[in-house]
């Protein structure tokens, strides 16, 4: 197999192997496994500052949702989405695939009284969009809060 724009392979992390912790569930194609507070810079990057970015937040698309500075994403994404712990709001996964991280998926507000909850997905970069990877990870982390 080719190493080539068309090779359809996660590729692993810039930084080389690293002790993983074990996947909490998985689907067809991904695993989760849960994010960790020293995941929350690339996670902010992979929203932020990848070549998605545009396709998700600021002008021209999308001026009224901006790009959030690192401190509004901190913010938002309290110390609970990054472990076990948890202040209730919310949690973050990674999404794995291939051998390497191409997103993350988290949920936030969950509304017990109606059942609700906000999902929340992005892919680490656009090669990594049109595999099938983001509904497999949706449906492995609906499957997993139903356990």
């Amino acid at each position: 197999m080719g190493e080539g724009p068309e090779d359809k392979r996660a590729e692993p992390m810039e930084d080389g192997p690293v002790a993983q912790p074990r996947a909490v569930c998985s689907g067809g194609k991904v695993a989760l496994r849960p994010a960790r507070e020293k995941d929350r810079r690339k996670i902010y990057d992979w929203l932020a500052r990848s070549d998605l970015t545009r396709s998700m937040l600021g002008p021209p698309d999308y001026p009224d949702h901006p790009v959030p500075a690192w401190e509004d994403f901190c913010r938002d994404y309290t110390p609970s989405f990054f472990n076990a712990s948890g202040d209730g709001r919310g949690r973050s996964f990674i999404i794995l695939a291939g051998g390497g991280e191409v997103g993350t998926v988290g949920y936030d507000r969950m509304d017990a009284r109606d059942g609700s909850v906000f999902l929340d997905i992005w892919m680490r970069a656009e090669r990594y969009c049109g595999r099938g990877y983001g509904p497999d990870a949706l449906d492995a982390r609906i499957k997993m809060s139903r356990k």
